[in-house]
C-alpha cells in the first residue's frame, strides 16, 4: 500500500503526485515507511482480540474469587452446624447413660423429690424396688395423709377422704416415668396401707390408676 508523504494520503502504486495535496512522490522509501507506521485490520482485530481476553479473565478471576469465598463460608455454617448437633446428642446421650445406670436409692430419692413437689413436703416416705419397679409411698405419722389413709382403713371414714389425693398418686407416675431409665419407664407408683405397708391401698402407672382398694372384695 502507498500513502503520500506529506499528507498521508493513499495513492495507488506508482503515482507520482498526491492526488490531495500534490506534493511529488520522489521514490517508493516514504511508502514503505508508511506502510509500516499505518495500522492494519488484521492488527486492531487482534489487539481486540487480546484485550477481550483480557477482560474475561479478570472477570473470570474475580467469579472464582467470589465463589471461592461463598463455598468457605459454607463450609464454616456447616461445619458450625455438625458442632452444634454433635454437642446436642453428646449432652443427651450422656444424660441418658446417667439415668440408665441410677440406683435404687438414687431413683428412690428422685421419687421424694417428685412426691414432695406435689403432695408438700415430707407427707411421704418413698421406696424404690427395682426388681419389681415399684416406687412405694408410705404415709408419714403424723401427716393429714396418714391420719386420712388410717381413718378410711379403720373405717371411721369412706373411701372419698383420699379421692383428693388420687389424683396427685396419677401426676407422681406421669413424673418418675419421664425420669426413670428407658428400660423402666413403666414404673408402678403404690400408696401403702399405713396399717400394713405389705399392701396397697392404691397403684398407679403412667398417669392412671391401675388398682383402687375400694374395688378389691379380697381387700
Amino acid at each position: 500500500m502507498k500513502y503520500c508523504i506529506k499528507c498521508g494520503q493513499q495513492l495507488s502504486p506508482g503515482t507520482k503526485f498526491c492526488t490531495r495535496c500534490g506534493a511529488e512522490q520522489t521514490d517508493d522509501e516514504a511508502t514503505a515507511t508508511m506502510d509500516s507506521q499505518a495500522p492494519t485490520d488484521e492488527t486492531t482485530a487482534t489487539d481486540d482480540v487480546n484485550q477481550a481476553q483480557r477482560v474475561s479473565t479478570e472477570k473470570t478471576a474475580d467469579g472464582d474469587a467470589e465463589d471461592n469465598d461463598g463455598c468457605g463460608m459454607t463450609v464454616i455454617v456447616i461445619g458450625f452446624i455438625i458442632l452444634l448437633l454433635v454437642g446436642f446428642f453428646g449432652v443427651k446421650g450422656y444424660q441418658t447413660y446417667k439415668r440408665n445406670h441410677l440406683t435404687e436409692q438414687q431413683l428412690a430419692n428422685i421419687g421424694g423429690d417428685v412426691a414432695d413437689d406435689i403432695l408438700g413436703a415430707d407427707e411421704v416416705t418413698v421406696y424404690y424396688s427395682k426388681e419389681n419397679n415399684e416406687l412405694d409411698l408410705v404415709a408419714n405419722s403424723g401427716t393429714t395423709l396418714y391420719d386420712r389413709a388410717d381413718d378410711v382403713v379403720n373405717g371411721y371414714a369412706s373411701a372419698g377422704r383420699l379421692k383428693s389425693y388420687v389424683s396427685d398418686f396419677e401426676d407422681i407416675s406421669t413424673e418418675m416415668s419421664k425420669k426413670m431409665p428407658t428400660d423402666l419407664r413403666d414404673v408402678r407408683v403404690r400408696f401403702m396401707n399405713p396399717e400394713n405397708t405389705d399392701r396397697s391401698l392404691y397403684t398407679t402407672q403412667d398417669g392412671e390408676v391401675k388398682y383402687d382398694f375400694t374395688t378389691d372384695s379380697d381387700y
